[in-house]
């Protein structure tokens, strides 16, 4: 694979990223705000968030192991990047991939970082997806399972905000992200949006003031994936037995919880009581319609596994195949 260094007025180059360790490379990835990070400081990533990035920037984050859907799109970079090129070629579009594997910096907001996947050339210019491209256009590289964020030439909103984030630091007018979706490969083009950009960019340097420097967490934003981070910062083995008297305002906050879990459980009533309506009123048939709702119902069976009859039958067995956890939870209820 040919590589490109991007040399030009304004771009750092503040590490080749082949000769580094892990470790190194983790360190370096500390110093400033990625590609990645963008769209959670944004609030546009569901996986993500502000409290995850700043607990990750301040080391307090749990290890992360990189997971197989992580290292099968890693694997599939070289690839893709060579895909692209040969379905542009068939489009009529000819260019020249590059791997580019350094890390860049802004040299105008020094904490932003980029890491990228590579860069296309057209040394003549070409029409893409009807727009017209020129020189060097950043490749970001996605492997997916799931291609329903992608249809209708869509871009979830994390990946639009990383392109954006390295088109604004490395300079670039464009850039084209190819993905691999199951065993099909599809590519957007991504224009720069200028005024995106200058609101990403107010938000990462409030971000990184407000909190990095400050070394402050922000607020968690109630997603699922911070529970892990939350639990790193209190760890099992140093919980004790104390009662600790909680600010005043954090009695609203608990009568609004118990309110919510009253609403929820009023409104799951209410769904299945629906839900059962739908079911008789549609009895043997497959789908139910009425006016613009459309009610397809499925009928499965499902195999269940008996612990109590695995352990009569293979005594002592179960236990060798069974990991300890320890579960954090939380109950708040009214006192008295």
């Amino acid at each position: 694979m040919n590589e490109i260094k991007i040399e030009k007025a304004g771009v750092n180059i503040i590490a080749d990223n082949r000769g580094l360790s892990e470790e190194q490379w983790r360190a370096n990835r500390m110093r400033g705000i990625g590609g990645s990070d963008a769209g959670a400081i944004l609030r546009m990533n569901p996986y993500s968030s502000p409290f995850m990035v700043a607990m990750e920037k301040l080391g307090l984050a749990p290890p992360k192991e990189e997971t197989d859907a992580m290292k099968h799109g890693r694997r599939m970079e070289p690839i893709l990047r060579n895909e692209i090129v040969q379905i542009l070629k068939e489009e009529g579009a000819e260019c020249v991939a590059y791997e580019s594997p350094y890390l860049y910096q802004s040299a105008e907001h020094p904490i932003m970082l980029a890491n990228i996947d590579g860069i296309l050339d057209f040394e003549k210019p070409a029409v893409v997806s009807g727009v017209k491209l020129e020189g060097l256009v950043l490749l970001e590289c996605k492997a997916v399972s799931n291609g329903g964020a992608w249809r209708n030439g869509e871009v979830p909103d994390s990946y639009y905000c990383q392109v954006q984030h390295y088109m604004a630091i490395l300079r670039l007018s464009y850039a084209i992200i190819v993905v691999l979706i199951g065993n099909r490969i599809a590519y957007r083009v991504v224009p720069r949006n200028n005024e995106f950009i200058e609101k990403m960019i107010v938000a990462e340097e409030a971000f990184w003031a407000n909190y990095i420097a400050k070394r402050e967490l922000p607020e968690p934003s109630g997603i699922d994936n911070e529970d892990d981070y939350i639990s790193a910062l209190y760890p099992a083995d140093q919980a004790t037995d104390a009662v600790v008297r909680l600010p005043d305002e954090m009695e609203q906050l608990g009568l609004r919880y118990l309110e919510i879990n009253g609403l929820i459980k009023e409104l799951e009533e209410e769904k299945n009581k629906i839900k059962d309506k739908f079911i008789m009123a549609i009895g043997f048939a497959k789908i139910g319609i009425a006016g613009s709702i459309e009610a397809p119902i499925s009928r499965y069976t499902r195999s269940q596994f008996h612990k109590d009859l695995f352990e009569k039958d293979y005594p002592g067995v179960y236990e060798n195949y069974t990991e300890t956890l320890f579960i954090k939870s939380l109950k708040i209820r009214r006192r008295g």
